[in-house]
Order: C-alpha cells, then sequence, then structure tokens
C-alpha cells in the first residue's frame, strides 16, 4: 500500500504483480522469466 501511495496508483492491484506471467498487473513491467526471482523493474 506505501508503494501505490508514494506513486499515486489508482488501480485496485491485489496479489503478486510478476506471477504468473499470464496474470502480470496492467502498466507493471517485471524482469523477464529467465531471472530466478521475478521483480518490478518500471511502471
Amino acid at each position: 500500500m506505501a508503494i501505490k501511495y508514494e506513486y499515486g496508483i489508482k488501480k485496485n492491484w491485489m496479489g503478486d504483480p510478476c506471477f504468473p506471467p499470464e496474470y502480470v498487473w496492467d502498466g507493471v513491467k517485471c524482469s523477464d522469466a529467465g531471472d530466478k526471482i521475478m521483480r518490478i523493474i518500471s511502471m
């Protein structure tokens, strides 16, 4: 919630933003699946 507040995100995102890949949040770009740990790389 702190991230949503800091960046003024108004979307109702819930759960993991990067996994599973077919349900990645709209407007969020995650590191590619080749990485051991998926990470948000841009919003």
